[in-house]
Parts: C-alpha cells; structure tokens; sequence
C-alpha cells in the first residue's frame, strides 16, 4: 500500500499545459503557492506588474526553465491579445479553471 504522504507527492508533481499563440506553442507550468500568494498580493496594488510576475515564473523555455526574465514578462504583459491565453493556460492547470471540473487522469 502506497502512504498518504506518498500519493500526494505524487499529485503535487508540476503539471504543465500547451498554448498555442498565433499559430506558435508554448509551455506553461501551474503556479506554486508561494509565488499565486505574492502574486495575489501584487494584484492588488498593480495588476501589469502581477502579471508579469506569474509570467515570469510560469512561462517555460524548451527545457523546462523559467523562459521570461521580469523585464521581458513586463513588456509581454501590456498586450492582453498574448497575456490572457498564457494566464488562462496557468490558472487552469493550477487548479483554478475548468480542466479541474473533470477528474484528473494523469
């Protein structure tokens, strides 16, 4: 029998999920709870700038690394058409969108 401790480690394994913007793919990775909390206090005083944060730390590069620096994420985040599929993709495979309102089959 495998321990609880065991098989939830197992299911807080990162999950990542495709975007596909204007005909090219990108990875994102689900937002921890340490950096949805900072970001969640960010939101409140500047929106961009939060933004750009879950950006930063949730946009990944071909080997699976942070793919944006602050800067490049705060300049990527002042266009909603590129913003909001990649934040949309982050918030749902963290838990918070409708990819959650089916069982998980991983």
């Amino acid at each position: 029998m495998v321990s609880v401790s065991e098989r939830l480690k197992a299911k807080a394994a990162v999950r990542t999920k495709e975007v596909r913007i204007d005909g090219e793919d990108f990875t994102v990775q689900e937002v921890g709870a340490v950096s949805f909390g900072e970001y969640g206090r960010m939101v409140k005083k500047d929106q961009v700038k939060a933004t750009a944060f879950l950006l930063s730390e949730c946009v990944l590069d071909e080997e699976g690394k942070a793919a944006l620096s602050p800067e490049d994420a705060f300049e990527i985040a002042k266009s909603a058409r590129i913003t909001m599929p990649l934040v949309q993709a982050i918030m749902e495979v963290s838990g918070f969108g409708a990819d959650e309102k089916e069982p998980d089959a991983s």
